[in-house]
């Protein structure tokens, strides 16, 4: 009988070092995330600069769809965690992709009015394709 208590503890002890490994790995994956969505949306000199093929973080204002995966927005300043300013930049927004992830909303939310903060790659005529979409419309504020 004692094997069998000692087999029983043994068991308990392996499930509750499983559940919090389990436990780190999820806070790992979160931590991982946030941490991508963390990265300084660029200002309108920076976003202006950059180039075919590079990364832009920008936030904007959505001004006009272009379609149900389309929309023109205007380039936001952040000023603080919570406050934004519109800039006189503008940019053609694309995310076709199925795949386009959204963090924060969701693909509906995406429609005038709506502050999106994105990141995507620059294309030839200066727009940019959308990979990753956080919708910030309810969390920040624009004067």
């Amino acid at each position: 009988m004692a094997d069998n208590s000692s087999i029983s503890g043994q068991r308990s002890v392996l499930g509750i070092f499983l559940l919090m490994f389990l436990a780190l790995l999820a806070l790992a994956a979160m931590w991982r995330a946030t941490r991508k969505m963390r990265t300084e949306a660029a200002g309108a000199a920076q976003f202006q600069s950059l180039k075919s093929g590079d990364t832009a973080r920008v936030a904007l204002e959505v001004t006009k769809m272009n379609g149900e995966r389309s929309f023109i927005g205007r380039l936001l300043e952040k000023l603080s965690e919570t406050l934004y300013c519109r800039t006189q930049t503008l940019a053609d927004v694309t995310f076709i992709d199925p795949r386009t992830e959204v963090a924060m909303g969701k693909v509906s939310d995406v429609r005038p009015g709506a502050i999106v903060y994105l990141t995507g790659a620059v294309r030839a005529d200066r727009s940019v394709r959308a990979v990753q979409l956080a919708i910030l419309t309810e969390y920040v504020t624009v004067k």
